[in-house]
């Protein structure tokens, strides 16, 4: 598959288990070999840090959005995941 940087920067990034992310603001480029190794990846345009997801953590390329790993979640999104999913589903209305 090729895309653009217009393609890329567009694109939403969240992980196998379809936990959002955020999407690409912008990428490391190794000019040595001509590729990407790294993109950096925001929560929204106004809040939250920038993480650097590398291109080892990619899983796959789907129009639109990048799935990375579940590994690849930042630490504080990880916990925080965590804490808002519930430990005993509620399907039998108990």
């Amino acid at each position: 598959m090729r895309a653009t940087w217009k393609q890329i920067k567009k694109s939403v990034v969240e992980t196998l288990s379809g936990t959002p992310i955020g999407h690409v603001t912008d990428i490391v480029f190794q000019t040595e070999g001509q590729e990407i190794i790294q993109y950096q990846v925001k929560p929204s345009a106004f809040r939250g840090k920038g993480y650097l997801i590398s291109r080892d953590q990619i899983g796959r390329f789907e129009e639109n959005k990048i799935i990375v790993y579940d590994t690849a979640l930042p630490k504080e999104l990880r916990k925080q995941t965590r804490e808002e999913r519930p430990l005993v589903s509620d399907a039998a209305g108990l």
